[in-house]
C-alpha cells in the first residue's frame, strides 16, 4: 500500500503486518494500571458503570489474548520507535513523535529509542 503526502494509522499490529516498511513507526506503550486508569475515566464520563478492577481485568485479558495468538501476534516492529507514555499527557506524546519525525526528516537521529526493553 503506497500513499503520498502524510498519513497516521493505529493499530496494535500495523506496523509489522500491514506497514513493515514504513520510515515512521511508533510502538506506544504504557502500564497495564495506567491504561486502566485512562479507559476507567472515560468510561465514567460517558456514564459507564464499572469498577477500575474490572477495565483492568480486561485490559489485561486483552493483552494476553493479542500477545499469545497463533495468527499475527503483537510484537514491535524492529524499525519502531517506544514512547512510554505512563507519565505522559497526549500532547506530550505528540510533541515527541513530532519532534522525532522532524528530527529525521533532516537526518539527525532523535531521542526515541527503538530497545524493546522499554
Amino acid at each position: 500500500m503506497e500513499h503520498e503526502g502524510k498519513i497516521v494509522f493505529t493499530g496494535r499490529d500495523l506496523a509489522v503486518n500491514v506497514f513493515p516498511e514504513s520510515q515512521n513507526s511508533f510502538f506506544l506503550v504504557a502500564s497495564a494500571e495506567v491504561r486502566a486508569q485512562r479507559r476507567h475515566a472515560q468510561l465514567v464520563e460517558q456514564q459507564h458503570s464499572i469498577s477500575y478492577e474490572e477495565v483492568l481485568n480486561a485490559i489485561l485479558a486483552r493483552d494476553s489474548k493479542d500477545s499469545e495468538r497463533v495468527v499475527s501476534p503483537m510484537t514491535v516492529s524492529n524499525s519502531a520507535k517506544i514512547v512510554d507514555t505512563s507519565e505522559l499527557t497526549i500532547e506530550q506524546v505528540m510533541h515527541r513523535i513530532t519532534k522525532e519525525i522532524s528530527l529525521r526528516d533532516i537526518g539527525v537521529e532523535g531521542s526515541i529509542s527503538n530497545n524493546k526493553e522499554h
